[in-house]
């Protein structure tokens, strides 16, 4: 008789287990199958706004202007025009825009778990991560690295004093 019971508790162990299980497993199947493809085309679009908001986007689309007003401001400078003509050229080579933006996409990714990436998404979506995002907007546009470049040397020097 005990043996019998033993197996049936072991029976009804196994059912109960099973019918959790599955369950368990049921609900976990939706996020399972979840196409590899359509969760990735959805990391991307979250990564190019994330992208966005840090500014890294708009970073990225104003390096030709920022190199060439640095340019025209060096020639102000005495630099010959034929030298900057070929550093110009020469940037372009390098920061090649096409390449750029994937470029920096890809390694957002990859740089983060996914759950940092929600992470970052929730808090640029905040008030204060909105500040935040047009902060660096306004910092990384050609015309806040054009004063930098024109006034940094003065800025540089008035530091250097106070130390």
């Amino acid at each position: 008789m005990k043996k019998q019971n033993k197996k049936v508790h072991a029976l009804v162990c196994v059912l109960v287990f099973s019918v959790f299980g599955l369950s368990a497993t049921a609900q976990a199947q939706p996020n399972l199958a979840k196409p590899v493809a359509e969760i990735k085309q959805q990391d991307e679009d979250n990564g190019r706004w994330l992208l966005t908001q840090m500014a890294i986007q708009e970073s990225l689309r104003q390096i030709p202007e920022s190199i060439s007003t640095g340019l025209q401001q060096a020639q102000m400078h005495g630099m010959p025009g034929e030298i900057a003509a070929v550093i110009q050229r020469s940037a372009y080579d390098v920061y090649n825009m096409d390449e750029l933006e994937p470029q920096a996409l890809s390694l957002l990714l990859n740089s983060l778990s996914n759950e940092h990436l929600q992470t970052w998404m929730a808090f640029y979506k905040t008030p204060l991560g909105q500040k935040v995002a047009m902060a660096d907007i306004k910092g990384s546009s050609a015309e806040t690295f054009g004063f930098i470049f024109e006034n940094g040397p003065v800025i540089m020097a008035e530091l250097a004093q106070d130390t």
